[in-house]
Formats: structure tokens, sequence, C-alpha cells
């Protein structure tokens, strides 16, 4: 009976010691789970409050070396944001001078110098602090490179954000006055990456919303007041170079309202599909309601198969 009792006693303190021990992973086992409570709020340290966010047309860069703040400038690594911006940077070491390149533009400068040199003209007033080497990388002014290379660049001091947009020059179709052919219009577009197809599509899709800004010229879709695209895809599959858009029943219904004919009809279909085919690697478009395949969109030019453009309908 002894030895009865000795062993209960002996398997209660081997439960009970590490209840004792550690009492805070205890705690967490055995605390009952409320699946309603809100997650405790992560208070930033000072090291958060320290960093910088830069977005380069909408995406956020990383650095390989971080930005900072010098004198009122956010210097970063000049080859990054340079590339981002569709620049080719050169590094001349023996003489400590930056090259940087785009289209028609040289921009030349040396480390701890703060004259610049445009083209080959010389200039004062542009950078007021000097380029310098951090961690192996040249750092610069990001308002310099930026505004240099024709970006624009904002600041948001409570969001310790730098956002960096340029401009993107597209081609939107539009009807002329009998809806008889369609006349292209170039529009500049800021803060799109030009590599992401999809982001450039949906800004086409807007862009041919909002209208002609010549006045000769008509729209071809109108707004619906409500949603008007889902989603733009890009795939491979079924067809190489086809680009997915994926329409509301709003948008669609709100055409029809119009009650547009064959011609109002070929317009507007071919007003999207021109204008998107103007991108890099489109093809032809395949259009969508609410994620369905439909013989036609308005009721006359059948959409079931991936449309191409046709521009015998662009007035020369």
């Amino acid at each position: 009976m002894l030895k009865k009792n000795l062993l209960v006693w002996l398997l209660l303190a081997l439960f009970i010691l590490p209840l004792s021990v550690y009492p805070r992973y205890t705690e967490a086992l055995i605390r009952p789970v409320n699946p309603e409570a809100e997650e405790e709020e992560v208070v930033p340290g000072p090291a958060d409050e320290k960093l910088l966010r830069i977005l380069v047309n909408g995406v956020s860069i990383h650095f390989d070396s971080p930005p900072y703040i010098k004198n009122g400038r956010t210097m970063v690594p000049v080859r990054f944001v340079s590339e981002e911006l569709g620049a080719r940077v050169d590094w001349d070491g023996g003489e400590r001078k930056v090259t940087v390149t785009k289209d028609d533009k040289e921009i030349v400068f040396f480390i701890d110098q703060t004259t610049v040199w445009i083209n080959g003209r010389e200039r004062a007033d542009l950078l007021d602090v000097p380029a310098e080497i951090s961690h192996d990388r040249t750092m610069v002014p990001l308002r310099f490179v930026g505004e240099t290379l024709e970006a624009r660049v904002d600041w948001d001091g409570e969001k310790r954000l730098v956002t960096v947009d340029t401009a993107h020059l597209i081609t939107l179709y539009f009807a002329d006055e009998q809806a008889a052919y369609l006349v292209p219009e170039q529009r500049e577009i800021w803060g799109v990456n030009p590599r992401n197809i999809e982001d450039m599509s949906r800004r086409v899709f807007h862009e041919l919303l909002k209208g002609p800004e010549r006045p000769e010229l008509h729209r071809t879709i109108h707004d619906s007041g409500k949603r008007n695209i889902l989603v733009v895809l890009t795939g491979e599959l079924p067809y190489t170079g086809t680009l997915i858009l994926n329409l509301t029943s709003d948008f669609v219904d709100e055409q029809k309202a119009r009650g547009m004919g064959t011609a109002g009809e070929t317009m507007a279909v071919y007003s999207m599909v021109n204008s998107l085919c103007e991108l890099p690697g489109v093809e032809r478009v395949k259009f969508l309601e609410e994620g369905r395949e439909v013989e036609s969109l308005f009721g006359h030019i059948a959409t079931d198969q991936p449309v191409r453009p046709r521009w015998d309908l662009v007035q020369r």
C-alpha cells in the first residue's frame, strides 16, 4: 500500500512540476481560445520608424543598400533607381564618375561634387547634396535622379514614402463623327509600370472610358457608373499573345441600353481591341462577361473567340 501511494505522489509531482517551471507555455496550452478576440496591436519601435519605402511606378523597390536621408535629401543607390526608370548606368572608378544614359539624354556627375553635365552642358543648380559612396554603392539624391530622367517625385513624410512616377505614351482609338472610322489619339499616362501589361491594359481601358480629348472625336464606350471591369489577364494558353478582358454585366448592359447599332458596336469592340493591341505582346483580345464566354457582347459582333484588331477601320 505504501508503495502504491508513493507511486501516485510521484506521478503527481511529475505532472505539476512542469506547470510551475514553465507557467508561460502552460498557460498558452490551457487558455481557452476566443476566435473573436482581436490581435494584439504591434507598436513599431525606433528602428521601424526610420524605414523608408520607395515606389517606382507603383512597384516597391528593394535595395541591397538601404536608402537614407542626408541634409533633407533621400539618398538611394543610383543604379537601382536609374535602371527601374529605363536608364543605363556606367561607372568609371578611376575618375569616380557616373554616367546615366536614357534615350537621347546623358547625365554625368562625380562623387563628392555638385556639378552635373547634361548632354555636355554644365549645370551647378541640380545637385545640392553630392553623390557619395556608402556600403560600396553610389548614393545620390532620389529627386535629382528622378526629375533629371523626367519622372515625378513625391514625398509623404507621415508614411515615410517616396513615390517616383514616369509618363508613358499610349495610343487610343475613338470614333469619327460618322462612326465609320477609328481615329488614333495619343495620351500620356503616369504611374504605371510599363513592364506590367495587365496594369497597362487596365489604364488603357479606363482612358477609353474617359473619352477623347479632341473635340472632333467621339467616345466609343460608356461608364456604367459602377464597376466596369473585373480583371485583365495575359496568358500563354490557350492562345499565346491573348489578353483576357473580363467585363462586368453592368458595363455590358450600359452599352446595350444606349441602343447601339452595328456601326456603334463595331466602334465599341474595335476601339477596345485596337487600343489594347498597341501594347507590347498583345495580339488579340478575349472578351468575357462576369467570367463567362458570350457569343456576342452587344448582340452583333461575335466575341466567342479572341478578337484580332482591324487596322482597316483606322482612318489614315
